[in-house]
């Protein structure tokens, strides 16, 4: 799983690997195979500026058979 967060403010950095063992519990996976990174929008107002938050978010499922 991989993950960009895109936000303005706050700074998100120090809450990654609180979210990322999170995610990880709740998807029975290691913290290792979640990727949580930040960015932000460089201002754009098209996103809502300083006060909205966009997340992209990628998950590759695999079925095992039993």
């Amino acid at each position: 799983m991989d993950m960009v967060i895109e936000a303005e403010k706050p700074k998100l950095k120090p809450y990654f690997l609180p979210r990322r063992q999170n995610i990880a519990e709740v998807l029975d996976i290691r913290v290792d195979q979640v990727g949580l990174k930040g960015k932000t929008s460089e201002g754009a107002r098209y996103r809502g500026g300083s006060e909205a938050i966009a997340v992209h978010a990628v998950v590759l499922v695999e079925i095992q058979s039993p």
